[in-house]
C-alpha cells in the first residue's frame, strides 16, 4: 500500500492554537484513509513529547525535520505491507535489523534496486524504533525492546582536544562509509556555472556564486534578506577584502523570534568577498526591482495589482520568471539537475559546494603559510596538521556553523593528502595543483 505525507500550513495551524504541533505532518494511505496512530506520533514528535518521560529535549524539530520523520514513517509502513507484517507485531532484531535493514542494504527495498547508504537506513530504523517505543507506551502494541550498548563518542573539532562522552547506542547500527571528498577543477566549475547562468539566469548564477564563495547552506541563501548586507556602504564592516555580515535567516538549529518578529536560527557572522558584496549590492538595485515588477504586472486586475505593490518582500533573490522569492528547492534543482556532461561529477550539490568552500579555504591558507617559509625549509605532516587545526577552529567552523567530527576529519585528511602531494610535486619541479586535485580522498 502507498502512503502520502500531508504537510500543513504551519502559520495557519499556529494561529489556530496548535503551538509546536502546527508543523506536524499527517499520513494518509492510498485510499485517503487517515492513519491516526502514526499521525498522533508525529504530533507528539513535533511537540517534543514522543520520548520517555525524563528524557531532555534540546530543541523542537523544524518543519523540514518533521517532513523527514514523516517520510521515514511512510517508508516503514510501506515495508510492513510489503512483507505482510503489521507494525504492532514488529520486533527489533527479528524484523527491523534482520529484515528491514537487510532489505535496504541489499537493495531489495529500494526504488532503484541498489543498496542504500548506512546513513539512510540507520535513520529509518532509528525513526521506526522511536515510533514503536512510543506506541508501546501509549498501549497501542506490546512492549518494544531495543538492544543497546554503551560507547564513547568523541566530541570532535579542534577545540574539543580529544574529549569524549559515554552514550547509549543502538546495537545493529552500521558505521557510515567514510566521506569521500572530490574537489572539482576550475574548468569543471566554470562549465557547470556557465550552464546555470545560460539556462537558469543571472540571478541563479549569483546565488550559486554566493554559496561557493561563502559556504552558506542553500536555505540560508534562499532566505538572504535585502538588509543582510547593509545597503549603506559606510555601515559595512570590511577587513582585508571581505565584508562581515550576520546570518540567521534559514540558519540550521534552534529557532527563535528576532526583533522583527521573524523566525530565525542561531546567528553567526560570515565573511563575504568584497567583489561579491558589490555584485549583491548591484543586484539589489535595478535587477531585483525588474523581477519584482514582473510579479506586480502578473496581477489579474487593478485591485490585485495595488495589493501586490503594497506587499512587503524582504527576501533578496527573486525569480526572473515570476518575481516570487526563489526557494531552496529551486536552488537545488538549478544546481544539481542538468545534463551529465555539464556536471563536475555525478552527485554535485549545494551541500558539496560547502565542502568545496571549506577545502579551498584550508588550501589557500596552507599556501599562504607555505610561501612564508624560509628558502629550503620542507614542511612536515605535523606542520600541515597544526596549521589546518588552527584554520578549522578560527576560519572554517565560524563560517560554516556546525561542522561535525566526521566532516572535520575528512577536511583534515584531504588537506594532508593534497599538501603532501603538492610538496612532493614541487620538489620534482611541478607545482600544477590541478594535476592531482581531482582525485577523491576518503576519510
Amino acid at each position: 500500500m502507498f502512503y502520502t505525507v500531508f504537510l500543513p500550513d504551519e502559520d495557519s495551524m499556529r494561529k489556530a492554537g496548535f503551538g509546536y504541533r502546527a508543523k506536524a505532518p499527517a499520513i494518509f494511505c492510498e485510499h485517503w484513509k487517515y492513519q491516526k496512530e502514526v499521525s498522533w506520533y508525529l504530533r507528539d514528535r513535533a511537540a517534543g513529547e514522543a520520548f520517555e518521560i525524563g528524557r531532555s529535549v534540546r530543541s523542537f524539530p523544524t518543519a523540514s525535520s518533521m517532513d523527514g520523520y514523516a517520510r521515514a514513517m511512510t517508508d516503514f509502513l510501506e515495508w510492513c505491507d510489503w512483507v505482510g507484517c503489521k507494525w504492532q507485531k514488529v520486533e527489533y532484531q527479528a524484523d527491523l535489523i534482520d529484515r528491514y535493514q537487510v532489505h535496504m542494504q541489499s537493495g531489495a527495498w529500494a526504488v532503484r534496486g541498489v543498496g542504500l547508504k548506512p546513513r539512510t537506513y540507520n535513520l529509518r530504523v532509528d525513526e521506526a524504533c522511536h515510533f514503536l517505543r512510543w506506541a508501546a507506551r501509549k498501549e497501542l502494541r506490546a512492549k518494544f525492546t531495543v538492544t543497546t550498548h554503551r560507547t564513547s563518542l568523541n566530541l570532535g573539532g579542534p577545540s574539543a582536544r580529544g574529549k569524549s562522552i559515554e552514550v547509549e547506542s543502538r546495537t545493529g547500527r552500521v558505521r557510515p562509509d567514510p566521506i569521500s571528498l572530490r574537489i572539482p577543477k576550475t574548468q569543471e566549475i566554470n562549465r557547470w556555472r556557465n550552464y546555470v547562468q545560460i539556462r537558469r539566469g543571472e540571478t541563479m548564477a549569483l546565488m550559486c556564486d554566493l554559496i561557493m564563495a561563502t559556504g552558506i547552506r542553500e536555505q540560508e541563501c534562499a532566505q538572504w534578506r535585502t538588509f543582510t548586507l547593509p545597503t549603506d556602504k559606510s555601515k559595512r564592516v570590511s577587513v582585508d577584502g571581505y565584508v562581515t555580515v550576520k546570518i540567521e535567516y534559514g540558519a540550521k538549529g534552534t529557532k527563535r523570534r528576532n526583533a522583527r518578529d521573524d523566525t530565525v536560527g542561531p546567528p553567526r557572522n560570515i565573511s563575504v568577498p568584497t567583489s561579491l558584496a558589490e555584485r549583491l549590492h548591484e543586484y539589489a538595485g535595478a535587477r531585483r526591482t525588474k523581477s519584482r515588477q514582473v510579479y506586480v504586472n502578473a496581477a489579474k486586475n487593478p485591485a490585485e495589482r495595488r495589493k501586490r505593490q503594497l506587499e512587503r518582500e524582504d527576501r533578496l533573490f527573486l525569480s526572473e520568471h515570476d518575481g516570487r522569492p526563489i526557494s531552496a528547492d529551486t536552488i537545488y534543482k538549478a544546481w544539481a539537475i542538468m545534463p551529465e556532461e555539464y556536471m563536475p561529477y555525478l552527485g554535485w550539490s549545494p551541500h558539496l559546494g560547502r565542502h568545496y568552500w571549506a577545502c579551498m579555504a584550508l588550501w589557500n591558507s596552507f599556501m599562504e603559510r607555505e610561501a612564508l617559509l624560509a628558502e629550503g625549509v620542507v614542511p612536515t605532516t605535523d606542520w600541515i596538521t597544526a596549521g589546518a587545526n588552527s584554520d578549522m577552529l578560527l576560519l572554517v567552523q565560524p563560517q560554516l556553523g556546525h561542522v561535525d567530527e566526521k566532516t572535520t576529519h575528512a577536511y583534515l585528511v584531504w588537506l594532508g593528502q593534497m599538501g603532501r602531494a603538492y610538496l612532493g610535486s614541487k620538489s620534482r619541479g611541478n607545482t600544477d595543483f590541478t594535476d592531482w586535485l581531482e582525485e577523491p580522498c576518503s576519510a
